[in-house]
């Protein structure tokens, strides 16, 4: 990836993350500001690809099989591609998590292991971390993350974040920590589970895209499986918060007493509409609806998102994609 695609703030993302491994090289929440071409049109309240026509609504909804395969296909190139943009607001988010120093902690979608270094600083050594991801791969990387970093308190267990939640036992943790995984399941369905598990006065964390962002990727991948419904196996729902309040709602209706709540963007820039497709394939962000569709189409597919892209820059020199994130941490309520 050259230059032109990172944000402005890297050497302020190198001091912010600390010592926890391998980590990105650019980050931040006052990275440049939203770019008004590329968001010059509001986008509807709905889910991604939410079709009405008849060719898809027989369709099942992708689920853990797109996502385990798609962040395994991504699992080399995500810190490179992602992390060094998402660890951002994930540290920032990490700040406003008091330490639970001998307690116990639970990392909801654990990736290659970053934010699972950084809970382990808020439980310290003599506290323990169940570390859980659908992804073999991204789980290989996180264990040699924290290996690397002499962290020997954490279990690993690659599973489905929400089958596992189910069945932890109640009031068993202090802090639950849910990092870039809000989307693929949604608020309504992980803040009741993660409240379930947490001991009253404990601590979630979260950080995650808000709706529809990045708003140019989602138009382009909704353009053009609209008009290709043939060629998709499934369809693709991200349920992400819209904002401040729509988060705010969800966890006082989980039991949660919201603590810090706030929402930022960062914008990457490119030189074509190859480069986009490359970056969010490697960042793992296309995992759901690349797997969604059929194999013997996504040659074809890919093709016609690049060109969706560079027609929604054709009269600019820079391809800017902006991304638009909400983090927060709330308080389970003393019963």
């Amino acid at each position: 990836m050259n230059e032109k695609n990172r944000t402005v703030n890297s050497r302020e993302g190198n001091r912010n993350a600390g010592n926890l491994g391998p980590i990105p090289t650019a980050y931040g929440e006052n990275a440049d500001p939203v770019s008004n071409r590329a968001c010059s049109s509001k986008a509807p309240r709905q889910l991604a690809l939410e079709p009405s026509y008849p060719a898809a609504q027989q369709l099942e909804i992708s689920g853990t099989d797109e996502i385990s395969l798609g962040y395994d296909h991504a699992s080399s190139t995500y810190e490179e591609y992602w992390l060094k943009y998402g660890a951002g607001p994930t540290v920032e988010m990490f700040k406003r998590i008091g330490e639970k120093r001998g307690g116990r902690a639970i990392d909801c979608g654990s990736g290659t292991g970053f934010s699972t270094a950084c809970l382990s600083r808020k439980v310290g050594p003599s506290g323990s971390i169940l570390a859980v991801d659908l992804s073999e791969k991204m789980t290989e990387i996180a264990k040699r993350r924290l290996a690397e970093l002499k962290i020997t308190n954490v279990e690993f267990r690659i599973a489905d974040v929400l089958e596992e939640l189910k069945n932890l036992p109640r009031a068993s943790f202090d802090i639950a920590i849910i990092a870039w995984v809000i989307g693929h399941v949604s608020c309504e369905e992980i803040f009741p589970l993660i409240s379930r598990i947490l001991k009253p006065g404990g601590e979630v964390g979260f950080v995650c895209h808000r709706h529809r962002s990045p708003l140019v990727p989602f138009e382009a991948f909704e353009e053009i499986a609209l008009a290709q419904p043939q060629a998709l196996n499934k369809l693709v729902v991200m349920t992400l918060p819209d904002g401040k309040d729509e988060a705010e709602r969800h966890l006082k209706e989980a039991g949660f007493n919201p603590k810090h709540l706030q929402e930022g963007s960062f914008t990457v820039r490119y030189s074509s509409g190859e480069e986009v497709y490359e970056s969010i394939m490697k960042a793992g962000l296309a995992t759901s609806f690349y797997y969604s569709v059929r194999l013997d189409a996504r040659k074809r597919m890919a093709e016609l998102f690049i060109q969706a892209i560079d027609r929604r820059f054709s009269d600019l020199s820079e391809l800017e994609i902006v991304h638009n994130y909400l983090f927060g941490v709330a308080v389970k309520e003393k019963a």
